[in-house]
């Protein structure tokens, strides 16, 4: 099964990505499309596409319901809310990820994921919980931190 991470960077900075490839040891990629790449390393394939703001593209579904999830967390959970939604809200490219095979235990693939974000200067989402580019849990939607 497949498995998703989208990454919220404040960076739009495609190129980087592609860049980061290039040095990655043991990476093949193939681009396909200009805002899509399909890189495989031994653990399998990673298919990683950039999303910019456009009028009615998907940039505005995703980035609008993520924000919209971390606003109805409990209000009683304790977290940076303010800090986060702003964060959020400086979102300028939305980088989709998916995983084939699913990840392993020390998947290359996954911490590439990482070093995206750290690059990129964004915020890790895997569906359930917000984690930091170093891979720390920031908040799940559940409120637990």
């Amino acid at each position: 099964m497949d498995e998703s991470y989208s990454i919220h960077c404040t960076s739009k900075d495609w190129q980087r990505v592609l860049k980061k490839l290039d040095e990655m040891s043991g990476w093949k990629y193939k681009s396909i499309s200009n805002q899509q790449i399909l890189a495989t390393s031994h653990s399998g394939t990673l298919k990683i596409s950039s999303l910019f703001a456009e009028v009615g593209g998907k940039y505005g579904f995703i980035y609008a319901g993520l924000i919209n999830k971390v606003q109805r967390i409990n209000p009683s959970v304790v977290f940076e809310r303010k800090s986060l939604i702003e964060q959020l809200k400086n979102t300028h490219m939305i980088i989709g990820c998916v995983a084939s095979p699913e990840f392993k235990d020390l998947d290359e693939r996954f911490s590439f994921i990482f070093t995206l974000a750290s690059i990129l200067n964004g915020i890790v989402f895997d569906g359930f919980t917000l984690l930091s580019s170093t891979g720390e849990i920031i908040i799940s939607l559940d409120g637990s931190t």
